[in-house]
């Protein structure tokens, strides 16, 4: 992704081929999810459960926080997403189509 926030086709080093296919990217939106779940929605379920802030700091950090996070781990989500794809199935990753 360049300063625009417009992604690559291809990386600028190797030459790899980012968008395999049409929609191979949607396997980064699980990713987003279980990330802003487990880094965001948790820690804040936990941290209210235990009595550290009342109901209303909850929610008040649970929206913002669950509509701002995704946006803030879109890159390394779709980088796991790769990671996974490319450790399952490694002989693609010399394809450069």
């Amino acid at each position: 992704m360049d300063r625009k926030g417009v992604f690559s086709d291809r990386c600028p080093s190797c030459g790899l081929l980012f968008q395999r296919e049409s929609g191979f990217m949607l396997g980064a939106m699980p990713v987003s999810y279980l990330l802003t779940f487990f880094c965001w929605v948790l820690p804040c379920g936990i941290l209210w459960f235990y009595d550290c802030f009342s109901e209303t700091l909850l929610w008040c950090l649970l929206i913002p926080g669950i509509l701002i996070f995704p946006l803030a781990v879109i890159r390394f989500s779709r980088l796991l997403w790769m990671a996974t794809y490319f450790a399952f199935l490694p002989h693609l990753l010399d394809e450069k189509e």
